[in-house]
């Protein structure tokens, strides 16, 4: 199954892909788009109440995290300079 850039009838959203410029910064971020499994379109199952606290929990630790790696950044880019 091939992975393309460019949204064809009954294909599905897959991904996104952030192009990168020679000096390595992210220049523009593309979606890819992959065939559906038997020409069906995927309807995402609902989740159980139970499914929503575990996702929510990981998107709160996900976010300290985050936020922890920018203050480091911002750290290291003071001393750098």
């Amino acid at each position: 199954m091939a992975a393309h850039y460019e949204k064809r009838e009954g294909d599905i959203w897959a991904g996104v892909i952030g192009l990168r410029a020679p000096d390595g910064s992210i220049t523009k971020t593309v979606r890819f788009y992959a065939p559906a499994p038997d020409g069906d379109t995927v309807k995402p199952a609902k989740l159980t109440d139970s499914e929503k606290d575990v996702c929510d929990g990981i998107v709160r630790e996900m976010a300290g995290m985050f936020g922890q790696y920018v203050e480091n950044a911002k750290a290291l880019d003071t001393v750098c300079t």
